[in-house]
Formats: structure tokens, sequence, C-alpha cells
């Protein structure tokens, strides 16, 4: 990946993260174990940017200005280009048990963080290795 010709071209993983220095710190980790990043602050034109590039992993945050990451991770799932991309949402509390099996029901993964660990990405990046 990182400059040697023979290896296959890096993952793609759309970052979707309205905190500037959240966005910046993912980017940035994701961007070093090798991973190509697209990134919005928005959910509207994640849906957009999904559709064009069909990353290999979808990170998203639940709370964004336009609509909430839920909505959009819903959308991305009921859309024939997109349902089968892997998405997990991040989340800043564990949600109660209903709001839990509605994400499962969707295909979603729910990821916990507290803040970003470089654990959390590692694991996340690890998904997009299949």
């Amino acid at each position: 990946m990182l400059g040697n010709p023979s290896d296959p071209a890096p993952k793609t993983v759309l970052v979707v993260e309205d905190n500037e220095l959240n966005l910046k710190l993912l980017n940035d980790l994701l961007e070093y174990q090798g991973y190509r990043v697209i990134a919005t602050r928005l959910g509207e034109p994640a849906l957009g940017l999904a559709q064009q590039y069909q990353p290999d992993l979808i990170l998203m945050d639940i709370q964004l200005p336009d609509i909430s990451g839920m909505e959009a991770t819903q959308r991305l799932k009921s859309d024939e280009q997109t349902r089968t991309i892997p998405s997990s949402l991040r989340l800043r509390r564990l949600p109660c048990l209903v709001m839990r099996q509605g994400y499962l029901r969707a295909g979603v993964t729910l990821t916990f963080l507290s803040r970003f660990q470089r654990r959390g990405i590692s694991s996340a990046g690890r998904a997009v290795d299949y």
C-alpha cells in the first residue's frame, strides 16, 4: 500500500464527522494505517459520496447538523447501490435497548467510544481488511 506498486489498492473509508478535531484525528489515523479517506461533516452529502466512491467501510457520527447518523445509515441500507457497504455508527453513550435493537435490525454495527482511541480506530480499520 504505502508506496509499494505490487500491493493492492488501499481500502477506502468514508468518515462522516462534524467535529473538526475528531475528523482530523480519524483522517490522520486511518491514512497512517494505509487507508484512503473520504470525509464529510454532513449526513446528506455522505449519501452521494457513498454512491460515488463505494467505500469499503463507513464510519458515521450519530449526531450530525443536517440529518442524524441513524437516518443517513438507514437510507444507505435501503439504497440498492450502498446497502452492502459495512457501516458503523459511533455513539457517545450506550443507547437504550429499543434503540440498539433498531440499529441492529437496520444492519448497523455500533461502535461505542467516549473519545477516539487508537485501539478503536484500529478495530474499525481491521473491519475493512477482508
